[in-house]
């Protein structure tokens, strides 16, 4: 998935056109901590 590569694990959700036209990605840090952004 495109912006989703990088050394922390990363989960993107490509939302359809309909709803926002982005994406949410929940980048999981190595403390255990979840960090969740909205690309548009």
């Amino acid at each position: 998935m495109r912006g989703c590569i990088k050394i922390q694990p990363m989960i993107c959700i490509i939302l359809p056109p309909a709803l926002t036209g982005g994406a949410v990605c929940i980048k999981i840090a190595k403390d255990g901590s979840a960090r969740m952004t909205f690309k548009l």
